[in-house]
């Protein structure tokens, strides 16, 4: 199994979706497992609402906009078919976060931001793997949530390695 990490540097435009799409269709490897952080500085984004949700609630709302607004636009410029389900699954990610700190009772910011801040990979990965579909390249978006396992020490967690290992054996099967 090999790995390749793109960095949020890498996707955080449409050009660098379509540059990882190309980069896959040029090797030479199977059995890939592919890793994509947070677009841009889209995890900064996601602290500042973590830090809004404590601090100045009302900047909560125009902060998750922002967020979808900034994939959105990116998912406008790669997908041929403006009812392509990423949109709605970009949606439904924001709903999430949001619905989130609608009903969260904890005063725990490391708690928040650790349910709040992963956000940034889950819409990135959403979109790369609907543009690696797009594009006919064999891919499956796993949710990495059901794969790696901690402590519940938020911020400063210890991976349950062999748990993890375990997850990881059952969700991300090698292929032939």
């Amino acid at each position: 199994m090999n790995v390749f990490k793109f960095g949020g540097a890498s996707v955080k435009d449409a050009q660098g979706v379509r540059n990882v799409a190309t980069v896959l269709q040029q090797t030479q490897h199977s059995n890939l497992v592919i890793v994509i952080s947070a677009m841009g500085k889209m995890t900064n984004a996601l602290e500042g609402v973590v830090n809004y949700y404590f601090n100045d609630p009302i900047k909560v709302k125009q902060a998750l906009e922002d967020i979808k607004a900034y994939h959105w636009s990116i998912s406008q410029e790669i997908f041929t078919d403006i009812n392509a389900p990423v949109f709605k699954q970009i949606q439904e990610l924001i709903t999430t976060v949001s619905s989130f700190l609608q009903t969260n009772k904890s005063t725990n910011q490391a708690y928040v931001y650790d349910q709040v801040v992963g956000y940034g990979e889950l819409l990135s990965t959403t979109i790369v793997s609907a543009y690696l579909t797009q594009m006919a390249i064999k891919n499956t978006w796993v949710d990495i949530r059901r794969c790696i396992v901690t402590d519940p020490n938020f911020r400063d967690a210890s991976v349950d390695w062999q748990t993890t290992k375990q997850h990881i054996s059952k969700n991300i099967a090698p292929t032939g």
